[in-house]
């Protein structure tokens, strides 16, 4: 019997040969984008994790590219590669990298006030359009996904009456406090991990997202819907919000 089992994720795999590569890889790109390289070092001085927002540092690179500018579906990196981009702001560049009509309204704008925590014909413009183009006839305005996560699930609970969620394991959610609890893989395990650490659920009290399940709508994820939907307000999905 073996005494040291590979992780499933490793059978089949030579892993040392894997981290071979991996090294390999990691030194050609630290060859290839010097100034990336100083810019992110030098970020690291004053700001968190060297990055604007701390899971732009969490690509398996050494350190963060850094952006010169994009147009289109391509961005241009601070060591002058052009590389095609498909991520495209996360959906905010879905169409595209500054197209022209958005960037000469943006300037127009730009030059008659840029904040004043007042409301504008624009806005009221703006939730006709999409009243008239989804058929909803309510909106609500948010500056981030997390935000728009955050706005749903008071909407949701408010409406229901009910506190929990089921989140799927080790999806990205945004800030919100309330999937920020992860479990280890084995679903049979009563041991939670909060940030990181071995934890009973002490957050439990502020954050009510008792309902964790894996990825994809399994056959256990159908369980725990039956068992517990009287109490649960939503699921949170990942690219689709709640």
């Amino acid at each position: 019997m073996d005494q040291n089992p590979q992780p499933a994720s490793r059978r089949g795999i030579d892993w040392e040969r894997a981290q071979t590569l991996l090294q390999s890889e990691r030194a050609a790109f630290i060859s290839r984008n010097p100034r990336s390289g100083a810019l992110a070092q030098r970020a690291g001085r004053h700001l968190m994790f060297g990055v604007p927002l701390h899971w732009m540092n969490d690509w398996g690179t050494p350190f963060a590219l850094q952006m010169v500018q994009a147009s289109g579906a391509q961005l241009l990196d601070a060591d002058g590669h052009c590389l095609s981009d498909f991520c495209l702001g996360d959906t905010g560049a879905m169409f595209g990298h500054s197209p022209t009509a958005v960037a000469r309204a943006v300037a127009r704008q730009v030059a008659h006030g840029i904040t004043a925590m007042l409301a504008s014909e624009d806005a009221t413009v703006v939730g006709e359009l999409l009243s008239e183009r989804f058929g909803l006839p309510y909106w609500q305005f948010a500056m981030t996904a997390s935000d728009a996560n955050r706005f749903v699930l008071r909407w949701l609970r408010a409406a229901s009456g009910r506190r929990k969620l089921i989140v799927f394991n080790g999806c990205y959610h945004g800030t919100v406090d309330d999937v920020f609890v992860t479990a280890p893989w084995t679903m049979s395990s009563s041991i939670w991990r909060v940030a990181g650490r071995r934890s009973a659920p002490a957050c439990w009290a502020r954050c009510t997202t008792l309902r964790r399940t894996p990825w994809c709508w399994s056959s256990t994820t159908s369980r725990r819907w039956r068992r517990h939907s009287a109490r649960v307000t939503s699921p949170a999905c990942w690219p689709s919000r709640p």
